[in-house]
């Protein structure tokens, strides 16, 4: 099927830096690398800015890093920007239920809420 007629998803890739441009100096050709890009990360090779680029550590694996972005980006959001979490919080805490990706959708029983006072919220990070 030609390219322009698939759908392509993905935000995140890993890989090897098969070359670089001139002005580039974060990665090397040979350097294992992640990064993020709007979408159309399941290909066999893309063309990215430097800036969306990290370099792996050695003893993670191509696969492993693949996830890192955004996998870390979303912990980020939800324990910052939604739950504004701070040491201590147990009791007028915060819930939040991130995504589904796993296919089973999170459910926070009544009780909890009430028990310690907390509030439940959602994050979709798309």
């Amino acid at each position: 099927m030609p390219k322009d007629q698939r759908e392509e998803k993905g935000m995140e890739f890993s890989g090897t830096v098969l070359e670089t441009g001139t002005d580039v100096s974060t990665v090397k050709e040979g350097d294992r690398a992640i990064g993020i890009r709007n979408f159309n990360c399941m290909v066999e090779e893309c063309i990215t800015d430097q800036k969306d680029l990290w370099q792996i550590p050695e003893k993670v694996s191509l696969q492993e890093a693949a996830v890192l972005p955004i996998t870390c980006g979303t912990a980020i959001f939800a324990l910052e920007h939604r739950a504004h979490s701070q040491p201590g919080l147990a009791w007028e805490g915060r819930i939040v239920v991130v995504g589904f990706a796993g296919g089973n959708i999170a459910s926070v029983p009544a009780n909890r809420l009430l028990l310690k006072n907390v509030s439940a919220m959602g994050l979709y990070c798309d």
